[in-house]
């Protein structure tokens, strides 16, 4: 592969580049990984012809007492493929842990079937995962970590507090 300077735009005809994803299709031997595009905690979420509904995205959420039992915590995931090796059965895992990496229940595991379309250099795989009954006793900062055919990819935290009553 030669040196050259990397070329983004509409068309990007010309130098091969790693900016350009027409550019990293025609480049096979490169290694190219997943990309988790969207991962959000929210009201309610659904998938339907391969497209991901998101409804109320939050990373707060605020309780008057606790303790508190959160009766059904939705996590939407997208996920871009873009590479053949890729395609196939993956084992998605999306563990709650606090900041003092304490597990919090369970981990939600789904399995995701990828699969590219004949003229598409990307695959995309998208879930809406529930975690049913989070019990918390305190406001907490709370980290939901995605994992990945056992690799982790991604963390994103949602923070828990106490409403404060003005007098």
């Amino acid at each position: 592969m030669r040196a050259t300077q990397p070329r983004t735009g509409p068309d990007c005809e010309g130098d091969w580049s790693l900016a350009c994803p027409r550019a990293r299709a025609r480049e096979p031997y490169i290694r190219h990984s997943m990309k988790v595009e969207i991962l959000c905690a929210c009201d309610s979420g659904s998938t339907f012809n391969g497209k991901l509904d998101i409804k109320g995205t939050f990373s707060k959420l605020t309780f008057a007492s606790f303790p508190v039992v959160i009766p059904q915590l939705n996590v939407a995931v997208r996920l871009r493929f873009s590479s053949p090796e890729e395609e196939g059965r993956h084992e998605l895992k999306l563990s709650l842990f606090d900041f003092d990496e304490h597990l919090l229940g369970p981990p939600a595991v789904a399995v995701l079937d990828v699969r590219a379309e004949a003229d598409d250099i990307y695959a995309w795989s998208s879930a809406v995962i529930t975690i049913r009954d989070l019990r918390l006793q305190s406001a907490i900062d709370l980290c939901l970590r995605l994992e990945i055919d056992g690799q982790l990819v991604e963390n994103v935290e949602v923070f828990v507090k106490q409403a404060f009553r003005s007098s």
